[in-house]
């Protein structure tokens, strides 16, 4: 059996109404006769028959009133008015002969015109016209009972000389009527004498009061058109909806509309029709409402108050990947066109971004106000009504309709003394925000109040915070309820999204609640999860169902009784085996789990406790209230199955993951309250709590999830995992279909993995290689294989700092999966292989080290990826070939001292091999001018004291040295050994460690490592046991003899003669 066969069975199956036998007969017949019909043609076919039953009404004798009046032009040639009833009432649809269609020989035949089956071209309706022609001639026109039920009515608006009517659509009518209640709305236009006649298909007689030409508006397009009054319903025909091509186009294209076997007469069929008139309605009267772009409320302006002794925080902007700048300056652009920023060049107030890239290439901006602004400003003081308070409003309603404003926060505008706070700091500099932006603290409750504020007055309306509740007794009540709201709206300034508004909706969940014409009674997803969770399947989620059996037990003191079959389960020496006693206790323990006791509604007044936990399998979440005695009871239970793209998540991200789920789920309790936020991982604290903002360095998908939480006031805390069972057991025990569920908060999370992937996709079309050679590549490398278990697992091996996957670990927060590729932040992490060739391509125009490095580190990474870097550019011969000499520093010869011992230059020899080993140290003092030279020793650190009394009896006046390490004692000071008249200056001392401007000294450190090896330097006990007071050593009179009878550089004078 093919598709389309299964898809015509199920169709015809749904006609299980007794009246619709002869229509399944039929169907059944064609689908033998054409097994390859499909559903399209089917739906052709029927419509046929009803068009058949139909006809057979209309000559058959009945005192039935017609649901719908359609306008059709009468035979031209009529010549006998009293037809008998087996003579039909109109021409034939199939070919146009005075037959019934049932009767027609072209039944099977196939219109050369649009090809399809039933008919021939010569009446094919799919026949262009571009303008339909009314004839005027006609004197009377046939009034019959129209094929269309109440269910598929459909409604447009449309403008009549600028006022909208609604109308009723009938493409069978080839003329517009009017009634004479829609005639006086529009204000009594003059009318002409009536040119048509009117009958019903009784042959009653329609009155037509006269006709008026007038100018309308139809989807947007501009027309003029004649219209008839009548006391009838008010039609829209086919000469008024061609003047509209493309709407006309879609009329021939889609057999369904005004289709009777679409009509079941189903309440949603129904409400489906009218749904959609409303919106016809509301777009047509209101398009300023509904326009694109951002409103501007009007009416009152937010306005933030510091607390008393605020301090102004200033936080710089966050670096910016290379390959996101241009896309982020374009969205700040686009911000400051729209108004909503304004650049300024000084603030004592500034927040940072984070910049988010979307599928399509462009950026989100997210401005982080909790790294300061947030703890010194005041809580707006506005209450948010209480769930009684909606609840009361809300009372006796049957139709229900939610509305939605289009960034509703960005429609406010700020004082002029808020702007000066709401400053964020980026790559362009600082701008501030003209509109109340996400992610400030009082933002929900300025909200509130402006909502309040706004609909004030309004019978059976109800806001929190940006959900607009309107409801209605009856369907007339429920849309005039629903247009005072939307000009209330329009008056304040405040735009919307159609798409994202619900209308006659019979019951909505709300606040845990399910609201209906009945009234308000629980969710049952409150406790859906807890219900539907399986048996445990080993001993580790009978532990995690203990811990719950724990977290509860605190209300219901028998759970603990229900205990034992359990326990004895988890005991090492015990098979794993669940038998029917531990089902009867498991089950019993989650009847109790699903009763009063451990549930409590929602109260805005009480503390809010949000908990989530995350395992292999899925996560787990509950809402509860902080009462207060201490006591914690749960608001909502949740819990989700993981997929299989989600369980390649690291443990921080499945974690985190938990945590924005249940946020997000619970947007409607937790949004503009505080509330704490409840994680056994510990990470996950510096991440979404740390109040300098985001860390910059995270994996990508972290970072995008903490801009989602930026929007909520919240405290996180760690709780330990042995006492967090009430999560833990949800996280654990997940039944197979939760992971079905369409939930609101997937399309967030969905979105957020969309842009992900593009991330990569964006990566790679910069690089030489494409995803797929790279997820081949990584699963070859035994490295990226080693770090890929261990971000699945989150259990990373103690190693040395030596070991390859060190820094991997040292960067765990950063590393994700995409894509079964290793990412660490918003870059790829490339396998060995491929290396070379990426390398390649950055070295491509020679742009240099320090350019290779940053275009690299926009796109790449891999361990030790600079030095792989340095290394190509320092081995290619152009690059060599092109590069500048380092620049030298210009030296200056010390000038020739003026005395002896006026100034002396000190400075470490250093030591032969002999020396290190018994770690003792040479230092040399040379006294310039008179060239004298003595070699002392010491251990570690150069020693003055020896010299302390011949220095301060000397005309010594300036010691110069090189800021070694050896010249860091406190007993070079020598300051304190000269006389009180003595001028002492250290050179030096406020220099860095410099050698070359200490070049003095080198001919004689030069000298004593040339007489290293002749037995004089190394062989003489006289150097090794050297102790204060000793006699020179035979090296030291060698070299100061040879000094003294060499003639200066510089004067060319010995020094013998200078001293």
């Amino acid at each position: 059996m093919s598709d389309d066969q299964l898809c015509c069975l199920i169709w015809i199956n749904g006609m299980k109404d007794s009246s619709y036998q002869d229509i399944r007969t039929r169907a059944l017949q064609v689908l033998e006769q054409k097994p390859r019909i499909t559903l399209l043609e089917m739906e052709a076919e029927v419509k046929r028959v009803l068009d058949i039953r139909a006809d057979s009404k209309a000559v058959a004798p009945s005192n039935q009133s017609p649901e719908v009046q359609a306008v059709q032009k009468k035979p031209q040639n009529q010549h006998n008015q009293n037809k008998t009833e087996k003579q039909p009432p109109s021409p034939c649809y199939r070919c146009g002969g005075n037959h019934w269609s049932k009767d027609c020989k072209y039944q099977t035949a196939t219109c050369r015109t649009c090809n399809k089956p039933g008919h021939i071209a010569k009446s094919c309706r799919s026949k262009p016209r571009d303008h339909p022609k009314v004839s005027h001639k006609v004197k009377t026109v046939f009034v019959g009972v129209a094929a269309t039920h109440g269910s598929t009515r459909i409604y447009k608006s449309v403008t009549i000389n600028g006022k909208p009517i609604k109308m009723l659509l009938d493409t069978g009518a080839d003329v517009t009527l009017v009634n004479l209640t829609d005639w006086k709305r529009l204000g009594r236009p003059k009318l002409e004498p009536p040119s048509i006649r009117v009958r019903a298909a009784n042959n009653q007689v329609i009155t037509v009061k006269g006709s008026f030409n007038c100018n309308f508006e139809l989807n947007g397009v501009r027309a003029t058109g004649t219209a008839h009054v009548t006391e009838t319903n008010t039609l829209l025909g086919i000469d008024w909806v061609a003047q509209d091509q493309t709407f006309w186009k879609l009329l021939h294209d889609a057999p369904t509309i005004n289709s009777a076997s679409t009509s079941s007469g189903s309440a949603c069929s129904y409400l489906d029709g009218l749904r959609d008139g409303l919106k016809v309605d509301l777009s047509s009267e209101y398009p300023d409402v509904f326009q694109s772009g951002l409103g501007l409320c009007t009416k009152m302006r937010a306005k933030l108050k510091l607390k008393p002794n605020a301090q102004p925080v200033f936080r710089k902007s966050r670096p910016v990947p290379y390959a996101s700048l241009e896309a982020l300056s374009n969205e700040i652009d686009r911000l400051e066109a729209t108004g909503v920023l304004k650049s300024l060049d000084h603030s004592d107030w500034a927040a940072p971004v984070v910049a988010v890239t979307k599928k399509n290439g462009s950026i989100r901006l997210c401005s982080d106000f909790s790294t300061g602004l947030n703890d010194a400003i005041e809580a707006h003081q506005h209450p948010l009504p209480t769930a009684d308070d909606i609840f009361a409003k809300l009372n006796g309603g049957k139709f229900f309709s939610q509305i939605d404003l289009a960034d509703a926060y960005l429609q406010i505008e700020v004082d002029d003394d808020s702007k000066k706070l709401l400053v964020i700091n980026t790559h362009k500099g600082l701008f501030h925000y003209n509109r109340l932006p996400f992610g400030v603290k009082a933002a929900p409750g300025i909200f509130q109040q402006v909502m309040d504020t706004m609909l004030a007055g309004l019978d059976g309306v109800s806001c929190y915070l940006d959900d607009i509740i309107v409801t209605g007794c009856s369907i007339e009540e429920h849309n005039q309820r629903v247009k005072k709201v939307i000009e209330r709206i329009a008056s304040f300034g405040f735009r919307m999204r159609l798409e994202k508004c619900s209308f006659l909706m019979p019951e909505i969940q709300f606040l845990g609640f399910v609201i209906n014409e009945q009234g308000r009674k629980p969710d049952p997803q409150k406790i859906a999860d807890i219900k539907a969770m399986p048996a445990p399947k080993n001993a580790i989620e009978v532990r995690s169902f203990l811990g719950l059996i724990q977290f509860y037990g605190t209300f219901v003191r028998d759970l603990h009784r229900l205990r034992p079959p359990l326990d004895k389960l988890t005991n090492k020496d015990v098979e794993f085996k669940w038998d029917t006693e531990c089902q009867h206790a498991f089950d019993q323990v989650k009847e109790m789990l699903q009763s009063d006791l451990l549930l409590t509604h929602y109260n805005p007044k009480l503390p809010i406790i949000v908990a989530a936990d995350a395992s292999q399998y899925g996560i787990g979440a509950t809402i509860s209230h902080r009462f207060p005695d201490g006591k914690e009871k749960a608001i909502y239970h949740v819990s989700k199955a993981l997929n299989k793209a989600q369980r390649n998540y690291s443990q921080i991200e499945k974690e985190a993951f938990g945590l924005v789920t249940a946020v997000t789920k619970f947007h409607k309790f937790v949004h503009g309250r505080r509330f704490t936020l409840r994680t056994d991982h510990k990470p996950l604290l510096s991440i979404f709590g740390e109040k300098k903002g985001v860390p910059i360095y995270t994996a990508n998908r972290l970072q995008r999830w903490a801009t989602i939480l930026m929007n909520y006031n919240f405290s996180i805390e760690y709780i330990n995992t042995k006492n967090f069972g009430q999560v833990d057991a949800l996280s654990r025990l997940i039944s197979d279909q939760m992971q079905q569920r369409e939930e609101t908060e997937e399309v967030v999370i969905a979105h957020i993995e969309g842009d992900i992937i593009c991330s990569l996709d964006r990566v790679c079309d910069q690089l030489p290689v494409t995803v797929d050679i790279i997820r081949s590549e990584t699963h070859r490398d035994k490295l990226l294989m080693k770090v890929m278990e261990c971000i699945r697992s989150g259990k990373w091996p103690v190693l040395d700092k030596a070991a390859p996957i060190w820094l991997f670990q040292q960067r765990q927060t950063e590393l994700s999966i995409v894509q079964e590729c290793v990412m660490i932040g918003e870059r790829i992490v490339l396998p060995t292989s491929l290396k070379t060739k990426v390398l390649l391509m950055l070295h491509r125009g020679h742009p240099g080290i320090v350019r290779m490095k940053k275009l690299a580190r926009s796109y790449v990474y891999w361990p030790a990826m600079d030095k792989d870097i340095e290394n190509l550019v320092k081995c290619c011969d152009p690059c060599a070939g092109a590069a500048k000499n380092p620049v030298k520093d210009v030296l200056h010869s010390w000038p020739c001292s003026t005395k002896p011992w006026n100034r002396v230059h000190a400075d470490y020899c250093g030591p032969t091999t002999r020396y290190l080993l018994s770690r003792n140290c040479r230092f040399l003092l040379e006294m310039a001018g008179g060239l004298r030279h003595e070699v002392n020793h010491h251990k570690r650190t150069f020693h003055l004291s020896q010299y302390s009394q011949s220095l301060a009896s000397s005309i010594l006046e300036i010691l110069v040295t090189d800021n070694g390490s050896q010249f860091i004692s406190k007993q070079r000071d020598i300051c304190s050994y000269a006389p009180t008249s003595a001028a002492f200056s250290i050179n030096g001392r406020e220099s860095i460690y410099y050698p070359l401007l200490f070049g003095f000294s080198l001919p004689l450190k030069t000298a004593l490592q040339k007489l290293r090896g002749e037995g004089n330097l190394l062989s003489l006990p006289a150097l090794h046991n050297y102790a204060p007071g000793a006699p020179p050593c035979h090296t030291t009179h060698t070299i100061g003899t040879t000094c003294r009878e060499l003639p200066h550089l510089a004067t060319s004078n010995r020094t013998t003669h200078m001293s």
